[in-house]
């Protein structure tokens, strides 16, 4: 009798802890957000976007900046050259699902890029 117990307490264990990390997965996903709400009050959080590459430049050193824009406005990025992102199969024009962390560098707001893909 108490192996049945031990069974049945080991089976809801298991279904309370995949719930568990399922609500995680789901709940830790960056937030998507139009560039016309991202400001000074986000910075350090970690967002989604969706847009248009309308700017790439590469500097000496290897980093990458970009500006990316949707139909509420756009946003400076920045693709440190530690990145593991393949910058060379974007195109400027190129629509783009960036995710970062926001951040403030020298008053103005911008993306540190973690991910892009082509969308």
């Amino acid at each position: 009798m108490n192996d049945i117990k031990i069974a049945k307490i080991s089976l809801i264990m298991t279904a309370v802890g995949i719930c568990g990390l399922l609500a995680l997965v789901y709940f830790s996903q960056p937030a998507r957000m139009a560039i016309e709400n991202i400001d000074q009050s986000i910075s350090g959080q970690q967002v989604q976007i969706t847009g248009k590459l309308t700017s790439v430049s590469t500097s000496k050193d290897g980093t990458t900046f970009i500006t990316i824009e949707d139909r509420t406005g756009s946003l400076k990025g920045v693709l440190f050259k530690s990145s593991d992102i393949n910058f060379s199969q974007f195109n400027r024009t190129d629509n783009v699902i960036v995710e970062g962390k926001i951040a403030v560098y020298r008053g103005d707001v911008e993306i540190i890029v973690d991910k892009m893909e082509k969308h």
